[in-house]
């Protein structure tokens, strides 16, 4: 396996999307709503990972609470799968607990299925590229 992306959660993520594009000197990407996920998502495809920049659509946002809280900041880590399904059955036969029990629709068509952070010690993302 191998990190995928990692995940920045902000309260404005047009402010932040000018940042980042002036850090990483790239062109700035394009917002994604994901409606489903409660996010707008931001990826700035680097030479060796994904930097994803997620702020909550609304309340009902599973990153509202850790931007209103915290202020912002390091969300999450992914890790990369080759087969999900395969992966969480691993995982369950380990130990770990997971968010849902199947995965989801992620960002460009990916599946995704997060590890609950007191299993793994931090909110972990494992995700299968399309």
């Amino acid at each position: 396996m191998r990190i995928n992306h990692l995940a920045i959660a902000v309260k404005d993520i047009a402010q932040a999307r000018d940042m980042w594009s002036k850090l990483l000197k790239m062109n700035p990407p394009e917002i994604h709503v994901l409606e489903e996920r409660g996010v707008k998502a931001c990826p700035f495809y680097t030479e060796n990972v994904l930097l994803e920049i997620v702020e909550p659509i609304d309340e009902s946002s599973p990153v509202w609470k850790f931007v209103h809280e915290k202020g912002g900041g390091l969300h999450h880590i992914a890790i990369e799968s080759d087969d999900i399904e395969a992966d969480i059955e691993l995982g369950k036969a380990n130990g770990f607990r997971f968010i849902g029990d199947s995965p989801v629709d992620g960002l460009d068509n990916s599946k995704i299925i997060f590890f609950h952070p007191k299993s793994v010690g931090i909110l972990l993302e494992l995700v299968q590229p399309s």
